[in-house]
């Protein structure tokens, strides 16, 4: 009997920690809620201040109309309050940039295109004559873009030889060998990478999109096949670009 009773008596003592534990809960659970609630009217009040019209915002440093004052100090100005009050300046709008400071602002180069009449609308109406242009006129201005494009330069070097030389060596009153012809050769520029036909301004095209931008190599042959360029495959782009730093790069950091 004593063991039941301790034992009850442990569990009387457990279920009263347990609501105490409960009701501290449910108290810190309704000061949450509470909080969550104020804070949720004060974003509410913010964002109707910051985002709602300006008729209807409510500064909240501005007393509502029962909080002010009342009696004839509130309602009429101190003498002199009128000649205290500053001169509202306009500000001076900026003037509008004018189409030729723009133009020269691009630093573009600048193609005329002539727009002519064609030749069965060079007739004079009036007598039939052939018209001939006595001036024209500036219609407008536009940009234009060009797309880029890829073209393939084939390098030659031009052999050269000695005309009076080549005549001498043929003349029997000459030794032989006396004239021998030696062809000079003249020598072209060597290519950007041995045995690669990238040159360096697609090379420099390659490496920009690369690593001033960033962009994966699938992304720049995409690029290229976009721009209805030959896109090289994704090896020879790492080959180049791999190539290009151990040759060029590399040095410069060593």
């Amino acid at each position: 009997i004593n063991k039941l009773t301790i034992q009850y008596e442990k569990s009387q003592e457990e279920n009263e920690a347990n609501r105490k534990l409960i009701k501290s809960l449910t108290e810190q659970l309704d000061q949450a809620n509470a909080t969550i609630l104020d804070l949720s009217a004060q974003i509410r009040l913010m964002a109707a201040q910051k985002y709602g019209r300006s008729s209807e915002k409510r500064k909240p440093d501005k007393k509502d109309d029962h909080d002010q004052p009342s009696g004839p100090s509130a309602e009429t100005p101190a003498p002199g309050a009128s000649a205290r009050k500053r001169p509202v300046r306009s500000k001076a709008r900026k003037p509008k940039e004018s189409l030729e400071d723009l133009i020269k602002k691009m630093n573009l180069p600048v193609t005329d295109e002539l727009h002519e009449l064609s030749e069965d609308q060079r007739i004079c109406s009036v007598c039939g004559t052939e018209l001939t242009p006595i001036g024209r006129k500036l219609v407008r201005h536009e940009v234009r873009y060009i797309p880029g494009k890829l073209e393939i330069i084939r390098h030659y070097s031009v052999s050269y030889g000695c005309p009076e030389c080549k005549r001498k060596s043929r003349d029997p009153r000459y030794l032989p060998g006396e004239f021998d012809i030696h062809p000079v050769m003249a020598k072209a520029p060597e290519s950007l990478l041995f045995g690669k036909w990238v040159s360096p301004s697609l090379m420099a095209l390659v490496i920009t999109l690369k690593a001033l931008y960033q962009l994966p190599v699938n992304r720049i042959r995409s690029i290229f096949s976009d721009l209805d360029f030959y896109a090289p495959s994704v090896s020879a782009l790492n080959s180049w670009v791999n190539e290009c730093a151990q040759t060029y790069f590399k040095p410069l950091f060593e």
